[in-house]
């Protein structure tokens, strides 16, 4: 009876088909939150280049692994699409550090020159028809610096929550999709051959291992970041919460798939560095509650 429950079924390859993608929702929308947060502060200083470093080295030994070892589809699948968003945020963040502070720096400096230049022929101008260029050219000097100025961070946010709702839809639509799929298309015998436990393999359980490891250390920058500048600020706290519900349904895909041990043996790898990581995740999470912003009470103006 204990042999039937821990033996590979269509059934429990079908829920840990379920579960997998549901992790590759998240993975989907786990960066879209900072990438909102970025783009709304214009700036990448709050994540630690380390953490994002470390997650590309770790994400790209993942997914080689992952490959090579022969996991189920959707652990490769997912390991792909990491290492993908990593190279996103990775550009985005550097845009803004690099780039975008540059660009900045060379508009400022172009309004400078152009208020001096108004200032100074405003002044030389009212000599001549007192008062009549200075009235006309004040209104330019107001008005320049105002083309430049970036509204609607409101329209912004729900541009995210637009992306995730629409993440969302497609979660469902996929997951119904498959289900059709599998019961209509996919015969239980063919299903059965997927089950073959594979054989360790050197290369792969040591890229797993190695990528386990870096997720694991990989928190620790952004932990130490956190605690030096006493803030998170500018850090998306949903970011990590996807972070935690990925991993946590990337974990159960493979025990939903099998839990003979020598199934679980060969997916170890893979398994501690989605369990390790949500650990160090709620650490962040402490540090998001303790650095949180007090806003101080408002005056009492009343009249005795």
């Amino acid at each position: 009876m204990i042999n039937l429950l821990l033996a590979p079924t269509p059934f429990r390859h079908l829920i840990s088909q379920i579960l997998g993608y549901i992790s590759i929702f998240f993975s989907v929308i786990v960066t879209v939150p900072q990438i909102v947060e970025n783009y709304n502060n214009k700036s990448g200083e709050s994540v630690s280049e380390a953490l994002l470093w470390i997650w590309v080295v770790g994400d790209f030994l993942n997914f080689i692994g992952s490959a090579m070892q022969g996991l189920i589809f959707t652990a490769v699948l997912i390991a792909s699409y990491f290492v993908l968003t990593s190279f996103i945020i990775i550009f985005q963040t550097y845009y803004y550090r690099i780039y975008y502070v540059n660009k900045q720096k060379i508009n400022h400096s172009r309004q400078d020159t152009e208020t001096e230049v108004l200032i100074e022929s405003s002044v030389s101008g009212s000599y001549g028809t007192y008062g009549s260029s200075s009235s006309s050219t004040t209104p330019n000097i107001v008005k320049n610096p105002s083309k430049d100025v970036k509204q609607s961070t409101p329209e912004t946010v729900s541009k995210g929550y637009k992306l995730v709702n629409m993440s969302l839809v497609l979660l469902v639509l996929g997951t119904v999709t498959y289900l059709i799929y599998y019961f209509v298309f996919i015969e239980k015998s063919f299903m059965k051959t997927t089950f073959d436990s594979e054989e360790l393999q050197f290369w792969p359980q040591l890229f797993g291992y190695l990528s386990a490891f870096l997720y694991a250390i990989s928190r620790v920058p952004q932990i130490m970041k956190n605690y030096y500048n006493k803030s998170c600020e500018g850090l998306s706290l949903l970011m990590f919460i996807f972070t935690v519900m990925s991993n946590l349904t990337y974990v159960a895909s493979f025990f939903a798939d099998s839990t003979d041990m020598k199934d679980v043996i060969v997916a170890l790898p893979w398994i501690l560095g989605g369990v390790i990581s949500p650990f160090l995740d709620f650490v962040i999470f402490y540090q998001f509650y303790i650095y949180k912003k007090v806003v101080p009470a408002e005056p009492n103006n009343t009249e005795n």
